[in-house]
């Protein structure tokens, strides 16, 4: 569809109906998109050659007496973006923030539904904080003294994949130093009553004598001694809620809403841990200078929270 076959009154029409669609995109959130851009044809004005010309490209969809932008037609589409520009970039945006809304309410229904669970059962309450504190771990990469993991007997590529394996048992090792006595299997069936995937390598083992070699290697219980309870509670709770996210992908996109769900999950943690998002930074701030002062230099890339989603 060529846009010089169209006379004026009828290219007006166009963005008439265009401006009417963009209003409603801003100001009627809470209804779906098929229910948005509608008019009164009284409201409108359109002569009948016009309405007849709308009607005749497939412009417009009808409906008794209301009429709307016909988005649906692959070559009105066409038309829009190559020669309504303004128009077909701020509908696309304001139809992308509209998705961006709904899956930031997805994200947060989900964060509090999660907060529920382990507000009102101290088994899946341990059980999010030994979730969160592996994929910390995991997620780190398991950076540690290279001298020290060569003279262990690891060659790098063994290091990475029996560190990673060992991640979830430090984890266990963590929260069973305050007198608990989880295993693997708990993990395993924490992320069944969460509404997880399985996030467990079938069989997921290490041999003791590897353990061993690795909580060497790591000064790991020189770490653990050094981490205050409250701290690994805080640190648990908030890398469980960002493992959920990014496992179910209830992600927003948009910085805005990235942000504004960061600080959500972050109000969330505090109202089960007993530190403050700026406590908990300051406390890993004086973590991590006593542990370098130590020799313990890779404590930063392995005990941290993100800064952004």
């Amino acid at each position: 569809m060529r846009i010089d076959r169209l006379d004026s009154p009828t290219k007006e029409a166009i963005r008439c109906l265009l401006q009417a669609l963009i209003i409603d995109l801003k100001t009627m959130e809470n209804e779906s998109e098929p229910n948005l851009g509608w008019r009164l044809l009284d409201e409108l004005n359109f002569d009948m050659i016009t309405q007849s010309k709308l009607k005749q490209i497939g412009a417009i969809q009808i409906d008794n007496n209301k009429i709307r932008i016909n988005k649906i037609d692959y070559r009105l589409s066409e038309l829009i973006r190559d020669h309504f520009k303004i128009e077909h970039l701020q509908i696309e945006y304001l139809i992308n923030l509209r998705k961006d809304r709904v899956a930031y309410n997805d994200a947060l229904f989900l964060v509090q539904s999660l907060s529920e669970k382990i507000n009102v059962d101290n088994q899946m309450h341990d059980c999010a904080i030994i979730i969160g504190i592996w994929k910390m771990l995991e997620s780190s990469g398991m950076p540690g003294p290279i001298n020290e993991i060569l003279k262990e007997g690891f060659s790098p590529e063994d290091w990475t994949r029996k560190s990673l394996q060992a991640s979830p048992f430090l984890a266990l090792r963590m929260v069973n130093s305050s007198g608990k006595n989880y295993d693997i299997s708990d993990i395993a069936d924490g992320l069944i009553s969460f509404g997880l995937p399985n996030l467990l390598v079938d069989n997921q083992t290490i041999s003791q004598a590897d353990l061993i070699k690795i909580i060497k290697v790591l000064k790991w219980e020189q770490i653990e001694n050094g981490l205050d309870r409250d701290l690994i509670k805080t640190l648990g709770i908030f890398w469980f809620f960002l493992t959920s996210l990014s496992e179910l992908n209830v992600f927003p996109v948009s910085d805005e809403l990235l942000i504004k769900l960061y600080e959500d999950v972050w109000k969330t943690t505090e109202s089960i841990s007993k530190l403050s998002h700026l406590q908990t930074l300051d406390i890993i701030k004086i973590l991590i200078n006593d542990f370098e002062n130590d020799q313990i230099i890779w404590i930063a890339d392995i005990v941290r929270i993100p800064e952004v989603l």
